[in-house]
């Protein structure tokens, strides 16, 4: 899997009005076919758990079909994705310090809830071999890394019970920065 040349697909599926037209109307296939023309080898497709999941964690089966939908445009296009999960149940890199929302590294129902949205994104995706995954987007504060490394790692090993062939990206904290990788 190449992955040296890509663009986001912010505002799609994250960080945006979730609403049905809105999922209709933002990204279409024209413009995978575009990126694709413009030399592009992945596109990233930022996802908030919303999309796959209410709030009680029950799949969202409508949800996955817009993910599905550029999965398959990407795939005629010869592009890989990668599907960011950018925000979790329990994680919202906005609002990083406000410690009654973000539970995710405290909460050990949180932290089974993650590891279990990624399961379904595995069986979703793991005869894909243009999808890669991409655990969490941008954790933020320092305090967090030892429980980060102790989530993705179970998060991996959930994912690789079913999906032995994707890539799995996990950012360090920072952001995402190389410093805390």
């Amino acid at each position: 899997m190449k992955l040296e040349r890509g663009i986001n697909l912010g505002g799609y599926l994250s960080q945006c009005v979730h609403s049905t037209e809105h999922y209709d109307a933002f990204i279409q296939e024209e413009d995978i076919r575009k990126i694709a023309s413009m030399g592009f080898d992945h596109v990233r497709l930022a996802i908030d758990y919303e999309v796959l999941e209410d709030e009680y964690g029950r799949t969202r089966e409508e949800g996955f079909a817009y993910v599905t939908r550029v999965v398959e445009w990407c795939k005629r296009q010869e592009l890989n994705i990668v599907l960011d999960l950018h925000k979790a149940y329990g994680y919202d890199f906005n609002n990083a310090g406000d410690q009654k929302k973000n539970i995710l590294f405290t909460n050990k129902m949180v932290q089974k809830r993650f590891v279990n949205l990624w399961i379904k994104i595995a069986e979703h995706y793991a005869n894909e071999t243009h999808v890669a995954f991409e655990l969490l987007n941008e954790i933020v504060n320092a305090e967090s890394a030892e429980s980060w490394n102790r989530i993705a790692a179970n998060a991996v090993a959930a994912i690789r019970s079913v999906a032995q062939k994707n890539y799995i990206l996990i950012g360090g904290i920072h952001h995402n920065g190389a410093d805390g990788v």
